[in-house]
């Protein structure tokens, strides 16, 4: 098994440039990216070596379809807590939660050929309508907090990166520097790869990864508090026997 992230000091010695590869996901799913191999970047990974190098120019190269919310919101606070210019780079494509880590970083170049795509939060749900009904409040908190990363880059309006998001917004490098997501384009782009390929249920599982947990949390709270209607029944039955 090798890494998909990658610390790598640059011919100056005050650059370290950075590579996240693959789906953005939770500390608690890496394992089962590990155990198949497949390419990710998980927060604790590389957290402590980002401390490393503190102070020096850190060249964050991105190239993912998204995942999980939590992980990609944990790296966006790292990037934006470390001391040292940090920038961020797209050679090829950019999405979802991936974009909330772009934001992260001082100053973002992509290439003439990157693409960046923002949309609503999604998740896969079985169950009743109070369920459906809490994940419809979940996901609608989960896109106010990404919403407030792109705020703080782009200065548009609430209202505009909301309808933004839901109406699957792809956009071109220049594009992306008109809204404000991008500060330029790199106009020397040789060696960089033309090509992607966009797969919705790549972006979905990630997501449903992250949303799973969610869930959990719902449950355990919905169990909770059976169990503390429970106790309370039981404390009014208790008194009734014994007025």
């Amino acid at each position: 098994m090798h890494k998909f992230w990658n610390f790598t000091n640059v011919a100056d010695s005050n650059v370290v440039e950075l590579r996240i590869e693959g789906d953005i996901v939770d500390d608690g799913s890496a394992w089962f990216y590990d155990w198949l191999d497949i390419p990710h970047t998980n927060p604790n990974k590389f957290r402590d070596q980002l401390k490393e190098h503190e102070g020096k120019e850190l060249h964050v190269i991105i190239d993912t379809y998204g995942g999980s919310v939590f992980a990609g919101a944990s790296i966006y606070a790292d990037l934006k807590a470390r001391k040292g210019k940090t920038v961020g780079i797209v050679h090829a494509k950019c999405m979802s939660i991936g974009t909330v880590i772009l934001m992260g970083c001082d100053e973002i170049k992509l290439s003439p050929t990157a693409i960046l795509m923002i949309h609503d939060p999604m998740a896969g749900l079985h169950g009743s309508i109070e369920e459906f009904e809490k994940m419809l409040e979940v996901l609608n908190k989960i896109k106010e907090s990404i919403i407030n990363a792109y705020v703080s880059k782009t200065n548009q309006d609430r209202e505009t990166l909301a309808n933004m998001m839901r109406n699957e917004t792809w956009m071109t490098a220049h594009e992306a520097v008109e809204e404000g997501f991008a500060d330029g384009v790199i106009e020397d782009d040789q060696g960089i790869t033309n090509g992607f390929s966009y797969n919705r249920v790549a972006i979905t599982n990630s997501i449903n990864l992250s949303i799973d947990q969610v869930k959990k949390y719902i449950d355990l709270k919905n169990e909770q508090a059976q169990e503390e209607a429970k106790a309370k029944r039981l404390r009014e039955l208790e008194l009734g026997l014994y007025a």
